[in-house]
């Protein structure tokens, strides 16, 4: 369940990113209005805000999920549990490394099982999902909410400028020469008869 909600923030984080910069990198074009070498470079970045994030955030949380890597080891979890349940933590940390030493010839295999059987009993009744940080996603799902509708709404405001230049930018292989500067004048001229 810990492993899903960190998914789904690294996802939300790395949505809001691509949105700052989406929002970013339009307003450039929109002051700079550059050629297509520059508007390359622009939609570049609005590539990278998604693959670079997706490496830093998404792919550990991702492996976390699948158990490929970066899981939290048994002591982790029990320091944790303590942490909430301070009258559990040392005997957890004991039972679990007295089971996990139940190989070697030091350890009484009815002793380790005794302690961690004593140690279940009082851990038994204890609520462990209070370990699980379930605010952490609420507040990147509101970060995002809010970055996504302050992009979306200047979007929407300033169509004919921002709009254009978004679009110039993901059509960045085209060619959007300005008009040619245009100016006509009225000259009153004497007309005789």
């Amino acid at each position: 369940k810990e492993s899903s909600l960190l998914l789904i923030s690294s996802v939300l984080l790395i949505l809001g990113i691509a949105s700052i910069t989406v929002f970013a990198v339009s307003i450039i074009e929109y002051i700079a209005n550059g050629d297509e070498v520059f508007r390359a470079i622009l939609a570049g970045l609005i590539f990278c805000s998604f693959i670079i994030p997706g490496v830093m955030f998404v792919a550990p949380a991702l492996m976390r999920l699948m158990g490929i890597k970066n899981q939290p080891t048994e002591i982790d979890i029990a320091k944790r549990i303590g942490e909430h349940y301070p009258e559990v933590q040392d005997r957890l940390c004991n039972s679990i490394e007295l089971v996990n030493e139940l190989n070697h010839a030091v350890t009484s295999k009815d002793l380790a099982l005794a302690a961690f059987e004593n140690t279940a009993k009082i851990a038994l009744m204890k609520d462990f999902e209070v370990i699980i940080d379930k605010r952490k996603p609420k507040r990147m799902l509101i970060g995002f909410i809010s970055i996504a509708v302050c992009t979306l709404l200047s979007f929407s405001i300033f169509s004919n400028s921002l709009g254009a230049s978004l679009y110039r930018i993901v059509n960045f292989s085209e060619s959007f020469v300005p008009p040619a500067p245009f100016s006509l004048k009225i000259e009153d001229v004497e007309s005789s008869v």
